[in-house]
């Protein structure tokens, strides 16, 4: 037992003794290496940039020195003139000695400058055309498509002094598509004939109504009465169906709609008048339509936008 102790005691201090021995080998190593490493850095950097072989010196870089405007106390080489013909010829000279680099670069900033406000003039100039271009096309094509209303008065009732008199109007769509929320709203008056120019033709809006609206094609036109708020007398209908009548029965209104663009309210406005020999006519009870003559446009109240 006591053998086996001391031989465990003899290995571990030869052991300790080795790895005394061998730490300071690994760290000298180590030095080393590094020593190396560093020497080759050294000599990576201080390598000399390579050069033909022909060359026995390195090459150095060469400055150069511009110089771009005339020097100071330089010789001119053009002549006085001494004619009038040769000033011509001295002053392409000397405009030849005054240009130099610097003044042919300010020159064309110049240049360049005044070529790029036109051109940013005539872009702009291109693109106000372009615009007014385009605005007046869709114009033109707005009035091709949208609706145009009118309205025309065709038939009278027969009337005495218990009727009133009415009359039907056809409103009627020439326009290539239809128009949409129409309404109107129509009366029947009796005015002086001819009309004064100051003379109020206006009709009064409905009160306490609602108008009726509804959409013209324009193959299926609208029909609307006109109706007059009261019946005339006897004396008052000869007087107004009698040749050279200083009144007469007039029949008017507004009809109110959209086209298909809906940018704006378009309105049509109409007033005529029922010429004495068909108002009498139709008191004596006898029906017409569509005749030439029955009745007459004013001056006035008849227009369209």
């Amino acid at each position: 037992m006591l053998r086996v102790l001391l031989v465990a005691g003899l290995l571990a201090l030869s052991s300790a003794a080795h790895s005394k021995e061998s730490s300071p080998r690994e760290a000298e190593n180590k030095a080393e290496a590094s020593q190396s490493e560093q020497a080759k850095g050294d000599t990576l950097q201080q390598a000399p940039a390579p050069f033909p072989f022909w060359m026995t010196q390195r090459p150095v870089s060469p400055t150069i020195n511009v110089y771009t405007a005339k020097h100071a106390g330089e010789e001119r080489h053009c002549a006085e003139p001494k004619v009038w013909k040769e000033w011509g010829s001295f002053a392409v000279c000397r405009s030849w000695e005054w240009i130099d680099a610097e003044r042919i670069i300010a020159i064309w900033t110049v240049i360049l400058g005044i070529a790029t406000c036109a051109l940013g003039i005539a872009t702009w100039r291109l693109w106000r055309s372009t615009e007014q271009l385009v605005r007046g096309a869709e114009d033109t094509s707005e009035r091709q498509l949208r609706a145009y209303l009118s309205a025309s008065p065709f038939w009278i009732f027969k009337f005495d002094k218990n009727t009133p008199i009415a009359v039907k109007f056809k409103i009627a769509n020439h326009g290539a598509t239809p128009a949409h929320d129409m309404s109107s709203i129509s009366t029947v008056h009796v005015w002086p004939y001819p009309l004064p120019g100051d003379w109020p033709i206006e009709p009064p809006p409905p009160v306490g109504e609602t108008w009726s609206k509804s959409t013209v094609y324009s193959d299926t036109p609208a029909i609307g009465q006109a109706t007059m708020g009261r019946a005339l007398s006897l004396e008052e209908i000869r007087d107004l169906v009698q040749d050279g009548a200083t009144k007469r029965v007039y029949v008017l209104g507004v009809v109110r709609y959209y086209d298909i663009f809906k940018k704006k309210i378009r309105t049509t406005r109409f007033c005529r008048s029922v010429t004495p020999h068909f108002l009498g006519k139709a008191a004596r009870g006898e029906t017409f339509e569509n005749q030439d003559g029955v009745f007459e446009m004013t001056p006035r109240h008849n227009d369209s936008d």
